[in-house]
């Protein structure tokens, strides 16, 4: 008996050490819960708050940024709330090397998209495995405390548009979260055996109602805007390396920056004329990092490409 109950203070203490550890940080802090599947990051703002909510989504239940819920003041419901119910991390154009034909469809897979190239069909990707860690200490669910930053690692398993039951491509996406409403993404695809890659955008953004125009730019000014239910590209190619949408009326904002200097963001695949940046009226902005050039992998090669999410 006393055993027993040695060692139940031994479980407190150390849970009651660990969640000190998360909550002993300078400044401001991310608030997080992490229950039934959901983890909901809610970021500190006197006046305008924003929480994301990652979870499985899609016919393909990849773990993603899901949904989204705007607060002012200290509000308890939020003045907006949008559900993502599309790709903010891009799907692919891919396929086993050795089987190119004229008679397979091209479509996307991966992502929120099925065996129909849109949100429907069969699965074409599914979430390996998840690992959440705050303040660089691994979280598991029923979990719920403030912490510094907050790392997400999502590895994806996902097939090729012409075999429905082979994944041939690994995607390892991590989200570094932090208190300023900054969100790093680091994706890293690994081939599982020869493949090509025939169109991919990576990092791409869902225009929710609150924005009303879209801008294109590079790091020290803007190179155009167009609004944001219109089909719009960048005007130049110069530089560019972000894409900013705004709201007029609700004074909101959401930056897509892409590191250029990293893998893909360095353009290389995308053919002459295309534009590095593009959005569509159905209300998605995308960058072009494999269009018009195709990517070959042997089995085991990688490439990646990481930027910034920024919301206001």
């Amino acid at each position: 008996m006393k055993a027993l109950i040695y060692g139940l203070i031994l479980v407190l203490v150390a849970s009651h050490s660990f969640q000190n550890d998360l909550q002993a940080g300078h400044g401001k802090q991310l608030n997080v819960s992490f229950s039934e599947g959901r983890l909901s990051v809610r970021f500190p703002d006197a006046e305008n708050s924003l929480n994301i909510c990652f979870a499985s989504c899609g016919v393909n239940q990849i773990f993603a940024m899901e949904r989204f819920e705007y607060y002012t003041s200290s509000s308890d419901q939020p003045k907006s709330a949008f559900n993502s119910g599309t790709d903010w991390i891009g799907p692919y154009f891919v396929r086993q090397a050795a089987n190119k034909s004229e008679n397979i469809r091209q479509q996307f897979t991966g992502g929120w998209h099925g065996s129909n190239g849109d949100g429907t069909g069969n699965p074409t990707a599914f979430t390996k495995s998840t690992l959440v860690t705050a303040n660089s200490k691994q979280v598991s669910e029923n979990f719920s405390g403030v912490c510094d930053s907050l790392k997400i690692e999502v590895i994806n398993h996902i097939q090729g548009y012409d075999n429905n039951n082979t994944s041939i491509l690994k995607e390892t996406v991590s989200y570094q979260v932090n208190p300023n409403k900054q969100i790093q993404v680091h994706v890293k695809i690994e081939a599982l055996e020869d493949i090509v890659i025939e169109r991919y955008y990576g990092m791409q953004s869902v225009n929710f109602a609150l924005f009303d125009s879209v801008a294109y730019a590079t790091p020290n000014s803007k190179i155009n805007a167009a609004p944001v239910k219109t089909d719009s590209r960048c005007a130049s190619n110069t530089n560019l390396n972000s894409i900013k949408l705004t709201g007029k009326t609700s004074k909101h904002f959401t930056k897509l920056t892409i590191d250029t200097s990293v893998g893909l963001g360095s353009f290389e695949h995308l053919g002459e004329n295309l534009p590095k940046a593009f959005s569509a009226s159905y209300g998605k902005s995308y960058f072009n990092l494999v269009n018009g050039k195709d990517l070959f992998l042997n089995k085991g090669d990688s490439v990646c490409w990481q930027g910034t999410y920024e919301f206001q």
